[in-house]
């Protein structure tokens, strides 16, 4: 450091605590492909949780392109010496992804000016606690996993500040920000890099901060440090200055398509503007913006998709509305056409996209759901990951799983059932409700090659049904099934072939009087043998016979003799989440049998015959179902 220089780089003293090496979890959540998708998401939503509440304009985002020469930029010289200590420190070890970020970095300052992105927002209220190191600025500049973001913002990890870290090549960001609520301009650098030794011979942390490092606070406007005169604001909002951007000659078209895609309904509501260079993405140029780009590359069907998103919010054929928590806070609208894909976009109040869906066997349609109650915003807010693509109740605190469960259910019901009441089309699959009758074993293959088929035992010719009540479950998207081994299969087939060797779900309704030994599992008697419970070795599978009223057959070959059998349903969701279905009932001689368990239970099976059953699971929508068990073998 420069004795004679305040405003210089520092990193904090390691003091005995954790080195830090070149892999950050948080930077690298953001990295990869999706890294110009990943800044674009994480900028604007954080600039539209950042609006005035005031003011009746738009939040603008600005993405700018700029160039700086070392000499015009004192952080420049004191950012190279860091690495260079970086470079000497970690040599002896040989890390070759640090060798790597090193090699680039030097070579990002050498090759000068050197290239930054602003990206800029007004509208905006700013970054409050500059001088205090408290709310907005201090969970933004100098902490990690924190967020101080108001009820009915999108973030809630605090984690999405990494994303600029990974569009630098020197992991290297300013802030820069007016702000609304102290009436205070601050500006600081902050870059993230490994361990190293300081000019006192210290070992550092890897973090570190470009500010006054005689009171250790940002530099303010009346410090007079010639630094930030290139960065000065005017009005209130924050200035973001990725040092280094990591460009390529498709940077403004792959940022442009990332709004388009993920802002499109805040757009739309006039809600958003934003600007790249010289193009502006408002309400009256987005549709021309999707139009020109699908002309350009017509594979791109999230474009396509989010063409036809676009259409149904302006038109849409159809509204629906209920009440989850509290009236109205969810809106579902439909528009229906030939050309449409059958998806369903999902987000919440701030108009982000969080992550789409898809209902099959449907009329072709296109369907926009938004949340817009607080209660509702701040509960699903609370069940996505830090990338924000999906809801996910089981990531709630457990005194909040089961509401989280619930919500999804309704969310689920109102979907399918306002979808189905306009899109709904009759499927040669569907069976007449006064009964089912026949059924057999259509896969003769399956028979042939993995059982005599004069040993065959099938289960019952006629079933009467009751009238049941039943829940939707969420729809995963692209649940079109064949075999899960391979991927591939025919629309609606909702089968699992469990072929020995593959795992079972192996969860045991117990009795109390069961204990473990190794692995395996045994039901002490009073007397007599004893059951011993084993992972199912058998193939099964699922074949559906209405799946809007539940009903399945169930197709099993069992490699053992078991006493019992255990069979559980489980639905799959599109990021391998699983999810229990009940069994409503199953059929006996033509006699349908309510039982309402999480599981079904075949008795006295006889090794290498196939059985059927017909059962009735607490699901009526198509989606992908697991099928698991145990089994009990007589010791």
């Amino acid at each position: 450091m420069d004795q004679t220089r305040k405003f210089e780089w520092r990193f904090p003293i390691l003091d005995g605590g954790k080195r830090q090496g070149i892999n950050d979890s948080g930077i690298a959540t953001f990295a990869g492909a999706e890294l110009y998708n990943n800044l674009a998401r994480e900028i604007c939503q954080n600039s539209l949780d950042a609006k005035d509440p005031k003011s009746k304009e738009p939040v603008i985002v600005t993405f700018n392109l700029m160039s700086l020469f070392s000499g015009a930029f004192y952080p420049i010289k004191g950012l190279r010496d860091a690495l260079q200590s970086c470079k000497s420190y970690w040599d002896p070890y040989d890390d070759q992804k640090l060798n790597s970020f090193l090699d680039e970095a030097f070579r990002t300052l050498n090759d000068e000016p050197i290239e930054i992105l602003k990206i800029s927002d007004y509208n905006t209220i700013g970054l409050a606690g500059s001088k205090t190191r408290t709310d907005a600025w201090d969970a933004l500049t100098g902490s990690n996993g924190v967020s101080f973001k108001t009820n009915g913002s999108q973030g809630s990890f605090g984690i999405g500040k990494n994303a600029p870290y990974a569009c630098s090549s020197l992991r290297t960001v300013f802030y820069n920000t007016y702000a609304k609520k102290d009436n205070c301009k601050a500006f600081q650098g902050v870059t993230s890099l490994v361990t190293h030794l300081n000019n006192n011979g210290e070992e550092t942390q890897g973090c570190g901060f470009y500010y006054n490092v005689v009171d250790r606070k940002p530099i303010f406007e009346d410090d007079n440090c010639e630094d930030i005169q290139i960065f000065k604001r005017n009005q209130y909002g924050t200035d973001i200055i990725i040092l280094g951007f990591k460009k390529n000659s498709n940077w403004k078209d792959d940022i442009k398509l990332a709004i388009v895609k993920n802002f499109f309904i805040a757009i739309l509501d006039s809600k958003l503007i934003v600007r790249i260079d010289d193009l502006e993405i408002n309400k009256n140029t987005i549709k021309s913006i999707i139009n020109k780009a699908i002309d350009l590359d017509d594979t791109d069907d999230v474009l396509k998709r989010v063409k036809y998103y676009v259409d149904t919010y302006l038109e849409p054929d159809q509204i629906f509305e209920t009440k989850i928590l509290k009236d109205k806070d969810v809106k579902l609208l439909v528009k229906i056409s030939d050309e449409y894909t059958r998806n369903i976009a999902y987000l919440r109040a701030t108009g982000m996209l969080i992550c789409e869906k898809t209902m099959k066997k449907m009329k072709p349609y296109e369907a926009i759901l938004i949340v817009n109650g607080d209660a509702m915003n701040d509960m699903l807010k609370l069940m996505e990951p830090p990338k924000h693509d999906k809801w996910d109740y089981k990531l709630l605190p457990d005194d909040k799983m089961p509401s989280g469960r619930s919500i999804m259910r309704k969310l689920s019901k109102f979907i399918t059932e306002s979808i189905e009441s306009i899109c709904k089309i009759e499927s040669p699959e569907e069976i007449d409700p006064d009964g089912v009758s026949s059924f057999l074993p259509d896969d003769v293959d399956f028979v042939n090659k993995k059982g005599p088929k004069n040993n065959t035992k099938y289960r019952p010719e006629t079933v009467e049904i009751e009238n049941v009540k039943k829940v939707k479950t969420e729809i995963s998207k692209g649940s079109t099934i064949g075999k899960m081994s391979t991927g591939e299969g025919t629309e609606g087939d909702v089968h699992n072939n469990t072929d020995s060797g593959k795992e079972f779900d192996t969860e045991i309704p117990r009795t109390g009087k069961e204990k473990n030994i190794g692995d395996d599992v045994v039901v002490e008697q009073p007397s007599g043998p004893k059951e011993i419970v084993k992972p199912l070795n058998a193939t099964i599978r699922l074949i559906p016979i209405s799946t809007e009223r539940g009903l399945y057959k169930v197709i099993a070959l069992f490699r053992n003799n078991y006493s019992k059998v255990y069979l559980n349903f489980k639905s799959v969701g599109e990021d391998g989440s699983q999810d229990l279905i009940d069994v409503i009932g199953y059929n006996d001689n033509g006699k349908f049998i309510k039982i309402n368990k999480d599981h079904f239970v075949a008795n006295n099976v006889i090794k290498e015959q196939v059985y059927t059953y017909v059962i009735c699971l607490n699901v009526n929508a198509r989606v992908v179902i697991m099928v698991g068990g145990v089994g009990y073998e007589i010791e």
